[in-house]
C-alpha cells in the first residue's frame, strides 16, 4: 500500500481547487461521514452564532486561507460550510463528553537528539473516516513570486495543517492534537493557525503566528525541527500552546536526548478531555518500557508497537482501542535530511517506506 502524492501550484484558491479536484472522492467520502456529527456538535455547543463568529475572525485575519478552503470546496463539489465545519471540528470535539470506547484522536511523537542522530518520528492517528489521507507539495505563487512552499500530509476534507510537513525554509513540523475543554469563541480556529505555521520561515515567526491576536481557539502541540545550515547542527523544539483569557499562551522547550510527546500538554496547565488524557498517559508508560532508542529504526520499532491493546501506540481501530487508526507514520532524519513515510506498520513492512522524501525543497 502507498500514499498518493500530488504537486499543486498557483494562488491560494487555485491550490485549494487542485487539491479538491485531485482528491475529490476521498474528501467527499470523509466529509459525508462526519457531517452529521459536526452539525450535532455545533448545535449543542453554540449553533450558528458560533460558526458565524469563528468565520468572521478567520476572514479578518487569514482571508487567503478562506480562499484556499473555497477552492477546495469548489474542486470537490462540496459547500464551503461543510469544509469550514471540518476545520472547526477540533473545537467542537473538545467539548464532547465521550469515554474510552469512543476515544479521542491522537498521535505519538518520539524525538532523539544525539551527536549522531537528530530524528523525529510521528504517527498520524485519525478517525477512521480520515484514513485515506494524501501528500501534497504546495507552491503558493503571487505575482510570479513563491510565497509559500511546503510538503504536507493531509487529512481529507481539511486544509494542509495539523499532521506532518516540511517547508522550503528548512522547518519540519509534526503535530499533536490537544482537546482543551475550555472553548474560546472569540478566537482563531486552531486549524487555520496550524495552516499559517506551514508558511513560517523561522521559529520566531511560528511563535508570532501562535500569539497573533485574538489568540488561538483551542490548544495544540508542534514539534518543530530546524535543518542545519552554515555549520550549525539541526535543532528540535517542543511548542505547546493553548487559549486563555488574554490570548494564546505558549511554552517552548528545546529537545536533547530522547523524549516524546502525546495529546496532552505537559508544561501548560489546562483542562483536557479525559479520554485523550488517559490514552496519552498509557502510551507514555508503554514507551518507557522500551530500551532508550539509539537510531530511527529503534524508534520505528516503538512506533509499531501494540503491546498495550487498550491504548496501543500503533492503532488499528480494533476494540478495546477506540475507532482511531494509524493512517501513516513519518520518520524525519534531520541530519541526513530525509523524510521516510510509511502507510502500514513499519515492522511488518521490514522498515521499507512507501516514500523517501528530501527535506530540502
Amino acid at each position: 500500500m502507498t500514499i498518493p502524492i500530488a504537486a499543486v501550484k498557483g494562488t491560494h484558491y487555485e491550490v485549494g481547487f487542485q487539491i479538491g479536484k485531485t482528491f475529490k472522492d476521498r474528501i467527499v467520502k470523509a466529509t459525508h461521514t462526519v457531517e452529521n456529527r459536526n452539525r450535532k456538535l455545533l448545535e449543542q455547543f453554540g449553533g450558528q452564532a458560533l460558526y458565524d463568529g469563528y468565520l468572521a475572525i478567520v476572514i479578518s485575519i487569514y482571508p487567503q486561507y478562506i480562499d484556499e478552503l473555497q477552492g477546495m470546496a469548489d474542486g470537490s463539489n462540496l459547500s464551503f460550510e461543510q469544509l469550514f465545519l471540518n476545520m472547526m471540528s477540533v473545537e467542537l470535539e473538545s467539548q464532547a463528553e465521550y469515554g474510552v470506547d469512543h476515544g479521542a484522536q491522537g498521535c505519538t511523537d518520539l524525538v532523539l537528539k544525539t551527536d549522531k542522530e537528530v530524528v523525529i518520528t510521528h504517527s498520524e492517528d485519525t478517525a477512521e473516516a480520515f484514513t485515506d489521507g494524501f501528500l501534497v507539495e504546495v507552491s503558493i505563487i503571487d505575482k510570479d513570486e513563491t510565497r509559500e512552499k511546503f510538503l504536507s500530509y493531509c487529512d481529507p476534507g481539511v486544509l494542509p495543517c495539523d499532521t506532518f510537513a516540511f517547508n522550503h525554509h528548512g522547518l519540519v513540523m509534526t503535530c499533536n492534537v490537544v482537546y482543551q475543554i475550555e472553548l474560546k469563541t472569540n478566537a482563531i480556529v486552531r486549524r487555520f493557525v496550524s495552516r499559517a505555521i506551514l508558511g513560517a520561515s523561522s521559529q520566531d515567526e511560528v511563535i508570532q503566528i501562535i500569539k497573533r491576536s485574538p489568540g488561538v481557539a483551542s490548544a495544540f502541540h508542534v514539534n518543530l525541527g530546524i535543518l542545519g545550515s552554515q555549520g550549525k547542527e539541526p535543532e528540535m523544539y517542543s511548542i505547546e500552546f493553548a487559549n486563555s483569557e488574554n490570548g494564546s499562551i505558549v511554552d517552548v522547550k528545546k529537545y536533547e536526548g530522547f523524549d516524546s510527546h502525546y495529546n496532552v500538554l505537559t508544561r501548560l496547565d489546562i483542562k483536557h478531555n479525559e479520554a485523550s488524557r488517559e490514552s496519552s498517559i498509557n502510551r507514555t508508560a508503554r514507551v518507557k518500557q522500551f530500551p532508550t532508542p539509539s537510531n530511527s529504526t529503534d524508534m520505528l520499532r516503538i512506533m509499531s508497537d501494540n503491546g498495550n491493546r487498550d491504548f496501543p501506540i500503533y492503532r488499528d481501530g480494533q476494540k478495546p482501542d477506540c475507532d482511531n487508526v494509524t493512517a501513516a507514520i513519518a520518520a524525519f532524519d534531520l541530519k541526513r535530511e530525509t523524510c521516510s513515510v510509511f502507510k502500514d506498520n513499519p515492522v511488518k513492512q521490514d522498515f521499507k517506506p512507501c516514500h523517501v522524501l528530501p527535506l530540502r525543497l
